[in-house]
């Protein structure tokens, strides 16, 4: 087998590795490191020599996407579902709600050590404002059929709320201080 082939098969597997991230972002790393990976074929006599010090797909890939980020299309995505399950959050919804709020925390804390901070107190932010927004307009719509009766449990909504971001951003946040650029292994 040629080195085209060896290398193309290890730049698929990049490729397929690098879920999420934009189409152009990808063209262009692939691009990059297919030439690189020819000029330490034509050094090193074959491909299986060139291959031999590369990093695994996966763990390249995520190297790529710590430094890139997710594209847009998926970025925006994450953030919608994020905004959906937290509309199954809300206190009318009785026992839904609770597992509705863990996954949401869950999304916005995988969505920041994947996608960075930003991306997840983008997403904690979402799902936070449309909780509070859903629970105003259902306020606003039916004044005396929906209320939150108690104190207490006004202060857990607003609480649970408002850790959405925070979560969001921590996740990130700790990744970045404490592993000091070593990928998390899931």
């Amino acid at each position: 087998m040629s080195a085209g082939p060896k290398i193309e098969a290890y730049l698929e597997d990049v490729r397929r590795a690098m879920f999420g991230m934009s189409s152009r972002t990808k063209a262009g790393i692939l691009g990059e490191l297919r030439e690189h990976l020819h000029e330490l074929a034509k050094e090193n006599g074959s491909a299986e020599a060139a291959l031999r010090d590369m990093e695994e797909p996966a763990r390249l890939a995520s190297g790529f996407r710590e430094v890139y980020g997710y594209g847009p299309g998926f970025a925006a995505f994450l953030v919608v579902a994020g905004v959906l399950v937290s509309l199954l959050s809300l206190p009318s919804l009785g026992g839904l709600s609770t597992l509705a709020l863990l996954t949401v925390y869950v999304l916005a804390v995988l969505v920041s050590l994947y996608g960075g901070k930003r991306l997840g107190g983008l997403c904690g932010s979402s799902a936070c404002a449309a909780r509070v927004a859903a629970v105003a307009v259902q306020w606003y719509l039916s004044p005396g059929a929906y209320a939150i009766p108690e104190t207490g449990t006004l202060v857990l909504f607003a609480l649970g709320s408002a850790i959405l971001p925070v979560a969001g951003v921590l996740a990130g946040e700790t990744k970045e201080r404490y592993v000091k650029g070593r990928p998390l292994e899931f």
